[in-house]
């Protein structure tokens, strides 16, 4: 090999492992959400000015942009949602009656069964991520007090051994996290897909 690819590479190790060590630090929440914000080309690790509040963010996602692409996952479909303004009444967690009374639904037929439900994409996951104080308290635990597993179906995508999956939002460790599951999984009363209201 190149000495000077060598050394290339060398470096981009030392730089990756060091911003891995800063995610799984102390501080991991708050390196997670500027790196989303640099992925996403917009401003990060700014400071606001002494005496100045810092601004609100901006309610208006566009669900119409590429979502963000998790290491090891490509998009496989995604469907845009225009310009939506966020507002948590205007969601609901909806599940099939296939998900209800004890019973399970493998997510390749939950895919089909929600294809013309209103579902939200991966990008108000995203932008929830960001801002976690927006999301719902009662969005963490169902009336029984399980925890809930919110899918995000507008997006799907594939691993890196082609299995199809789709990204949730979850609470776990004090904090909201995304993960996702490979479709083949089984979906119940605890997963939940977030869509618009009627």
């Amino acid at each position: 090999m190149d000495n000077m690819l060598r050394k290339a590479l060398r470096k981009y190790r030392e730089l990756r492992n060091q911003f891995e060590n800063c995610l799984l630090g102390e501080d991991g929440d708050m390196w997670e959400t500027e790196a989303k914000k640099f992925l996403a080309k917009r401003s990060c690790w700014t400071k606001p000015q002494v005496g100045v509040p810092a601004p609100e963010p901006s309610l208006i996602i566009d669900c119409d942009v590429d979502p963000f692409l998790p290491a090891g996952l490509q998009v496989e479909e995604h469907k845009p949602g225009g310009q939506f303004r966020w507002d948590p009444t205007k969601i609901n967690l909806y599940l099939s009656p296939n998900q209800q009374d004890g019973k399970s639904i493998e997510g390749h037929k939950l895919r089909i069964e929600l294809a013309n439900q209103s579902v939200m994409n991966a990008n108000l996951l995203d932008y929830l991520l960001a801002h976690p104080y927006l999301i719902p308290e009662d969005w963490k635990q169902d009336a029984d007090g399980n925890t809930r597993f919110i899918y995000f179906w507008g997006t799907v995508y594939r691993d890196s051994d082609r299995n199809l999956c789709v990204r949730y939002l979850c609470w776990s460790g004090g904090h909201w996290q995304a993960r996702y599951s490979w479709l083949g999984d089984g979906w119940h009363v605890r997963n939940p897909a977030a869509r618009l209201a009627n």
